[in-house]
């Protein structure tokens, strides 16, 4: 689906912003993410709730109530709140009338009537305190999971440079709802399902925003009423460098929310990216930022680029000014892994003009290896051709 179109066309950003370089942060490798793998995981369902040795003996009633339902949150019986989706309730004294929408009930009182809410009755000799341990964790560990689809769902548009349009595309799916990303500027940068009520009433807010002073411009957006949506701000070196929108008439669920960080955390590196190849610099190599002189498509670059060119781990050395791996990692790969294709493996043993020894080092650039030599353990460079004749 195409992104819709919110708001004005983005502008690029004013050469007065800062050069300072960012901390690198490291990202690695990319694989092929499919959105049912991000979408499968996440809350368990009641039925894996049951299944806890915590809850040995519990009963259900009604006993043929739906067990398939997911669990998405742990949280007490409050009559003053808003009841959340798709919670587990506990209310130790029972509840006359369950919260519509909650999962299920947990107590150690029997309910005197069947409701459509189904109620899990603890053992009497059961520790609340482990079964509250219990539960939390086998709820968290679902949060961690959505976290980890999550970042895995947008590692590859990430990586491969396709901008914040797909961005928001992965975003919308995780969170199955309409979403917004927005530039420091408030000018909208990629959005999916996004219909025109929707649009109106952002660009009231957006507007509204506007009329502040500029260094606020992000917070007083975030401040703004709007309707029916979730904004998390995306966090920049010197401030908030955007806004993540998304038009949900519920909270986020736990693992929703550990799947929008996910989100602001994509977006804050696709920011970084963008915020080099506009303002420019030196590499390391002491030419021009290839992003801003003459590379246009980002195509994926990969730790296992890194470690076929022998190049230490560290994101100081092989990360560039946006924070992500060198897009220069992409070149001459393709030259080291035909090297190894041709060339004695690392520590295998080799006849030189020399005499006998074993492989160290392939030294790619000179088209050569480096042999230690078995009788006097000195070390030569020996020309492809020599040892693999």
């Amino acid at each position: 689906m195409p992104p819709a179109q919110v708001g004005r066309e983005a502008k690029p950003y004013p050469c007065a912003l800062t050069r300072k370089r960012s901390v690198p942060m490291l990202v690695s490798v990319a694989t092929e993410a499919s959105m049912s793998t991000a979408t499968a995981v996440g809350a368990p369902t009641l039925a894996d709730l049951l299944a806890l040795p915590a809850l040995a003996g519990a009963r259900l009633v009604p006993r043929d109530a739906e067990t398939t339902g997911v669990v998405r949150a742990l949280v007490p019986f409050d009559p003053g709140a808003q009841p959340e989706a798709h919670a587990l309730v506990i209310a130790p004294q029972g509840l006359a009338e369950p919260p519509a929408g909650a999962a299920a009930v947990i107590t150690r009182i029997t309910p005197d009537a069947v409701s459509d809410v189904p109620v899990v009755v603890i053992a009497k000799a059961a520790s609340w305190s482990a079964v509250l341990v219990a539960l939390s964790e086998a709820i968290s560990s679902g949060t961690r999971a959505a976290a980890d689809a999550a970042r895995l769902a947008l590692r590859a548009p990430l990586l491969a440079g396709h901008g914040y349009a797909a961005l928001a595309e992965v975003a919308a799916t995780l969170l199955d709802a309409p979403v917004a990303l927005l530039d420091p500027y408030l000018d909208t940068v990629g959005a999916v399902g996004v219909d025109d009520a929707k649009a109106a009433s952002l660009d009231d807010a957006v507007e509204s925003a506007r009329s502040a002073e500029p260094s606020s411009v992000v917070a007083q957006f975030l401040a703004a009423a709007v309707a029916g949506t979730v904004r998390e701000p995306i966090p920049g070196p010197v401030g908030n460098v955007g806004a993540v929108v998304v038009w949900r008439s519920d909270a986020l669920s736990p693992a929703e929310r550990a799947a929008m960080g996910e989100v602001v955390e994509a977006c804050a590196l696709e920011h970084a990216r963008d915020e080099a190849r506009v303002q420019g610099g030196i590499g390391p190599c002491g030419r021009d930022l290839c992003c801003s002189s003459f590379l246009k498509d980002f195509e994926p670059v990969t730790m296992r680029m890194v470690k076929d060119q022998g190049l230490p781990p560290n994101p100081l050395r092989i990360s560039g000014a946006c924070g992500k791996l060198l897009c220069c990692l992409k070149y001459e790969h393709p030259l080291y892994v035909a090297f190894a294709e041709q060339a004695p493996a690392v520590g295998e043993s080799v006849t030189t003009d020399e005499g006998e020894g074993r492989v160290v080092v392939h030294d790619v650039p000179r088209e050569q290896v480096v042999v230690r030599l078995t009788a006097s353990g000195a070390r030569t460079g020996c020309s492809l051709a020599s040892v693999c004749g």
